[in-house]
């Protein structure tokens, strides 16, 4: 039985995969400013973020509304905005120079400081840009995921304790099992309460980790699996590689 708190889509490939995602991205900006007069999304690194971008892209007729969004990011790495690691500076370099955002409605975490002090900083900036909501978490209009083959999502980790944060909107995190090590999140009460999560997975190597989503949640969840949103069930955009049922003989450790 598939899990309901996760939808997906199959496409045969990045061509078909990346306009899919910028048209679903174009409509909840359209929606977000019409009902709220602005877009706010939290990006991701690594393919979510380069497929968004490709989307975007090929559209160069969509109307995106960027004059009204409000960019921020799920996690960050604590690197230097000019390092290779960085998911800003990547978002820059790929996406964020080429379309027409003001660029002081973009919020990037501090990658310099120490990852409490990230963290700390980061919520403070949330709780600012989101303090006339009244809410008790903030409700971003999209919030842009990637998935590893461990299940991680964001920078949430399986095993790590920052899955357990139920009071702060940021945490710090300190043992990555991916470089670099040290890193700041956004926490899952934040991903819950997002009114849209969008999921990019591509490859086979990636098979084993969707099927695993699809199915009904049990047992020991992936972190994932954890993102059940309050407002409906996430997205998930995958191609036909992530979608095919893995075997013993293609896994590998």
């Amino acid at each position: 039985m598939n899990n309901p708190a996760h939808q997906f889509h199959v496409f045969r490939g990045p061509t078909e995969l990346s306009p899919a995602l910028a048209r679903r991205v174009a409509s909840a900006a359209a929606t977000a400013v019409q009902e709220r007069g602005r877009f706010r999304i939290a990006l991701s690194g690594g393919s979510a973020m380069l497929r968004l971008a490709a989307g975007f892209r090929l559209l160069p007729e969509l109307n995106a509304y960027w004059g009204a969004w409000r960019v921020y990011w799920a996690d960050e790495r604590c690197v230097a905005a000019d390092d290779p690691n960085s998911n800003y500076g990547a978002a820059r370099a790929e996406f964020l120079d080429d379309v027409p955002i003001p660029a002081d409605q973009i919020f990037p975490v501090d990658g310099t400081l120490l990852p409490e002090e990230a963290a700390r900083a980061y919520e403070a900036a949330l709780r600012r840009e989101f303090a006339a909501d009244g809410d008790a978490w903030p409700r971003f209009d999209v919030i842009l995921l990637g998935v590893g083959g461990d299940g991680h999502t964001a920078s949430l980790f399986p095993g790590n304790p920052v899955l357990t944060e139920m009071v702060h909107w940021a945490a710090p995190v300190w043992q990555s099992p991916k470089p670099p090590p040290t890193r700041v999140t956004l926490t899952l009460p934040v991903l819950n309460h997002a009114r849209q999560a969008l999921f990019v997975a591509m490859g086979r190597d990636k098979a084993r980790v969707v099927q695993k989503v699809r199915a009904v949640a049990n047992g020991d969840l992936l972190p994932a699996q954890r993102v059940h949103l309050t407002a409906g069930p996430c997205e998930w955009f995958i191609d036909e590689q992530a979608a095919e049922q893995p075997t013993s003989e293609s896994h590998h450790e």
